[in-house]
């Protein structure tokens, strides 16, 4: 694994993803998909597929502003730049349980359609506008069951209550120039867990993504915490149809301070979030055909203090860098019976 982590990770470390403010090398889509069936978007079921279980989907995203900054301008507050005002992105899924609680996952997303200035508009206002599509940095990875506590080991009303552990990594072989990827291959280790309570069901994972830096106007993307937390309702019984919302953030680890040519210093916090309200429907129960739709939005975790060279603090609070301003999702996915 760290072989290939290291093959991977010099191949992604091109010229243009160490070209200062304007690097391209940001993947616009913050968002990692669960491969198999799940009840939340975001989050994945903590029990892994059976032997030979296989899975296969296809998800449509659609990205609103997911990359706005801010360039140098006459204006004092700057001009923004829309790096990428709208995407379209499509995933092909794939999962598959090979005994002993362990299943192996693998995603192909490709961006049907995007507009914007991209990043070289940064420092130019006559740069050339966005390729419309772009090969997006595929994934591979595993996942392996840690508990499964039966209804009668949590008493009465809870349970299951189960765990799992993955282990994921997106290979840089994303179009770079078009904000489809990352400078380096980035590692995911994530553990989750759900518990039912009646027709209620949670769920929470917590990971990392591991990376190497890279900038992008004045936001600085490398190591990141990835947390997620969901809550849902069943409508139906036996999965037929469902509601939940969810919450998911990657605040980054690396530092965000900067000091400006006029003495200022910024101290700052990049946390992209957002929040999703969706529906699921699985007619033939756990297996066979589940879709899902859902939308949602940014949340403003982001922050910025300014201390001018007078000594005054300023505080604002914003929705983080490849964070959207709206996401929209439908994901279709087949696990025959």
């Amino acid at each position: 694994m760290m072989a290939c982590l290291t093959a991977y990770t010099q191949r992604a470390s091109s010229k243009e993803c160490d070209d200062g403010a304007r690097s391209p090398c940001v993947d616009a889509d913050a968002l990692w998909l669960p491969a198999a069936p799940t009840r939340l978007i975001s989050i994945p079921n903590a029990r892994t597929l059976t032997a030979r279980g296989v899975s296969s989907g296809l998800a449509f995203t659609y990205l609103s502003r997911p990359i706005v900054a801010r360039a140098s301008s006459p204006a004092p507050e700057g001009r923004e730049v829309p790096v990428v005002r709208h995407a379209s992105v499509a995933t092909w899924m794939w999962a598959i349980g090979v005994g002993l609680g362990m299943e192996l996952i693998a995603q192909l997303p490709l961006t049907l359609h995007q507009d914007g200035t991209g990043a070289l508009a940064l420092v130019s206002e006559r740069a050339r506008p966005l390729p419309s599509t772009a090969l997006r940095d595929p994934k591979l990875g595993m996942g392996i069951d840690v508990f499964d506590l039966p209804s009668r080991s949590l008493g009465a009303g809870l349970g299951p209550l189960t765990g799992r552990f993955d282990l994921a990594m997106a290979l840089p072989f994303g179009q770079k120039d078009r904000l489809a990827g990352s400078r380096s291959a980035v590692v995911a280790p994530e553990g989750t867990t759900t518990l039912r309570l009646g027709r209620t069901f949670m769920a929470a994972s917590v990971g990392l993504r591991w990376r190497q830096p890279s900038r992008l106007s004045e936001a600085r993307f490398g190591t990141a915490a990835q947390t997620s937390i969901g809550i849902g309702v069943d409508l139906l019984e036996h999965e037929r149809l469902s509601t939940s919302i969810e919450a998911w953030a990657l605040p980054e680890l690396g530092s965000q301070t900067r000091t400006l040519p006029n003495g200022s210093t910024i101290e700052a916090t990049l946390v992209p979030a957002e929040w999703l309200l969706s529906l699921r429907s699985a007619p033939m129960g756990e297996q066979g055909l589940s879709l899902q739709v859902g939308g949602g939005a940014a949340l403003p975790l982001s922050s910025e203090r300014r201390h001018d060279a007078a000594g005054t603090a300023t505080e604002e609070t914003f929705s983080g860098m490849t964070s959207c301003a709206v996401r929209l999702v439908f994901v279709a996915r087949y696990q025959p019976p």
